[in-house]
């Protein structure tokens, strides 16, 4: 997929022996993590080609650690980890080792050999995985002789697509950037910001930082779409900005948003104006997803409705 993609999984190095002065805190009961050890960032960048059966990423993610430390819980399921590195303000990265401990929960355990924190350190961890086959995570669909990438995280399904703290308790704001096939569109819960060539046939996009989310509402879509830009929904007494208002559909099938498209912005309009509050995120995607085990799903920014419920034949 070209030098600029997240690097392939290979062996998982050798756990490193922790040394004295630190903490060791023993593993979670029932896959809840510690609530002292928190995210306040994530930055992933994610190779996504939804003709090949896997995608790869790196996932960089800033934790606030409450004490000093050897071992940090998280969640990560069905991943293969080729690397990971913590690294402390001002210091050279560490290597650490990827454990899972946790089967069938998804509990992941990163072990550093020299003590890290207290505060912030910066968790980068480069994988690979399979697309989902059961409609979670990241999975893939055919829709005549092509295919598509779509992602479903609530509710334990953020930790089957990227490492995570995956709780909704954690909210923290998203950095994305997803590397596809020229010719695709990449979805994700926030704005396109920008988008380049790359090698091999791909591109590079970025997208605005978001607001602070749980893991399950992350959300992502790429393939040969049809992207149909609406116009702006108009400011109100509420919001005070005109809002950018897109469907996405399979290629052939964005005719079919029309209906749905003339009539988002007036049941916008009455939800902003019965709670009060405006809507919160840049921009509003309604995406007709073809396999999709919800009705629809709350994504901030990127929101999925079975195509049943969201597309009309044109006459």
């Amino acid at each position: 997929m070209g030098t600029d993609t997240a690097a392939d999984p290979g062996s998982e190095p050798p756990a490193p022996r922790p040394t004295s002065g630190a903490e060791t805190p023993s593993a979670p009961s029932q896959g809840r993590l510690p609530s002292d050890v928190r995210p306040t960032r994530y930055s992933l960048m994610l190779a996504i080609d939804p003709n090949r059966d896997r995608f790869t990423g790196v996932a960089e993610i800033d934790v606030q650690l409450p004490r000093r430390t050897t071992v940090i819980y998280l969640h990560g399921q069905e991943l293969e980890v080729a690397e990971v590195t913590i690294t402390e303000s001002g210091r050279d990265a560490r290597a650490a080792a990827w454990e899972v401990v946790g089967a069938e929960e998804g509990l992941a355990r990163v072990t550093v050999s020299h003590p890290v924190g207290p505060g912030n350190v910066r968790l980068r961890v480069t994988y690979g995985a399979a697309f989902n086959a059961n409609l979670m995570g990241f999975y893939r669909v055919q829709v005549g002789d092509e295919w598509y990438a779509y992602s479903q995280m609530e509710p334990l399904g953020a930790r089957l697509a990227f490492p995570c703290f995956d709780e909704p308790s954690f909210k923290t704001p998203y950095d994305v950037t997803m590397v596809v096939r020229e010719g695709h569109a990449a979805i994700a819960n926030a704005r396109e910001i920008s988008g380049e060539p790359t090698t091999g046939g791909m591109r590079r996009v970025r997208f605005a930082t978001t607001e602070a989310l749980p893991t399950y509402l992350m959300a992502i879509a790429v393939g040969p779409f049809d992207v149909v830009q609406a116009d702006p929904i108009p400011a109100n007494d509420v919001r005070s900005a005109p809002l950018p208002l897109r469907g996405v559909a399979p290629r052939g099938q964005g005719a079919q948003l029309a209906h749905a498209l003339s009539h988002t912005p007036a049941i916008l309009a009455q939800l902003e104006s019965f709670f009060g509050i405006a809507y919160p995120f840049d921009k509003l995607d309604v995406i007709a997803v073809p396999d999709f085990g919800a009705g629809a799903m709350e994504n901030a920014g990127a929101v999925p409705f079975r195509d049943s419920l969201l597309l009309v034949p044109t006459q």
